[in-house]
């Protein structure tokens, strides 16, 4: 960012994706048309752009030992990727953290968490990351 721009990054938190209505909206109300009724939002010599938050969306797979319903542990999985903020990454440690304290998870079984295509080998490498204009949403979720 340059002194005196701000770039505006709307998520509408649907998983389907941000609206451009929506976008054209939010930018339409932070400018403001000089009326009293809508005198915007931002300081004089401040140019502004909205914009809809680029998606993350990584797949997940596991392979889990236990009693637990592999349908709920996905569920929980994707609860999880869909409740990052703006700019949140998803380590692996967590994703993986969700599955194996899921109620009926007792392992999950060696080199079977693969999370966006890389396998999580207990070290970053299969962090899912992002910017300051990203945020994250599951894609496909695998639990068996």
């Amino acid at each position: 960012e340059s002194p005196g721009h701000v770039d505006v990054f709307i998520d509408s938190g649907s998983t389907s994706g941000t609206e451009a209505e929506l976008v054209a909206l939010v930018e339409k109300r932070l400018r403001g048309d000089g009326t009293a009724r809508d005198p915007g939002y931002r300081p004089a010599g401040v140019t502004l752009n909205c914009y809809a938050a680029v998606r993350v969306q990584p797949t997940v797979q596991a392979t889990v030992v236990g009693s637990a319903n592999k349908a709920e542990v996905a569920a929980a999985v994707e609860e999880y990727l869909n409740n990052r903020k703006l700019g949140e990454d998803a380590p692996a440690y967590e994703i993986a953290a969700v599955i194996s304290d899921y109620p009926g998870v007792e392992n999950i079984l060696s080199g079977t968490l693969v999370i966006a295509g890389t396998a999580h080998d207990g070290t970053s490498s299969a962090d899912v990351t992002t910017t300051a204009k990203q945020i994250i949403y599951s894609g496909v979720v695998t639990i068996s």
